[in-house]
């Protein structure tokens, strides 16, 4: 389940919001069902949180290949980040690493941007899925 949350935002012109909101209901049925009891709470749900970690870095090697199959060599790329987790107001600064000696193909440019992932499931009356994905800079 995801955590609950409260997001609005008044400043910005789209005025964005996102509720995670659970709750427990309790109904007690007595004999006289005049009497019947009711109860209801706000559940808030927190999940686990994320270790902070300094320098983080992650990395990756593809094999490159032209025409589907003529092999060019390896290209390897890694990024390395300040931290691992940001908060709205800070800025977060990525050094982008491109090691393409093993590679016969020239590197021409690189491409870096923050994505903005969000996925709506519902079940029930049929499962639907929505994902919602959004560039937040380049």
């Amino acid at each position: 389940m995801p955590s609950s949350i409260n997001f609005k935002d008044t400043g910005v012109r789209e005025r964005p919001k996102a509720k995670v909101k659970y709750y427990v209901k309790t109904t007690v049925h007595c004999a006289n069902k005049h009497e019947n009891m009711k109860y209801k709470q706000i559940l808030a749900i927190r999940e686990p949180p994320v270790p902070f970690k300094m320098n983080e870095q992650q990395a990756e090697e593809s094999k490159i290949t032209t025409w589907c199959c003529i092999d060019q060599g390896v290209s390897k790329m890694w990024a390395a980040y300040e931290k691992n987790i940001y908060t709205p107001q800070e800025v977060a600064k990525a050094m982008i690493h491109v090691d393409n000696s093993a590679c016969t193909l020239a590197v021409t440019r690189v491409k870096f941007f923050v994505e903005q992932r969000c996925t709506i499931r519902t079940r029930g009356f049929g499962n639907h899925s929505h994902t919602y994905v959004k560039k937040l800079a380049y």
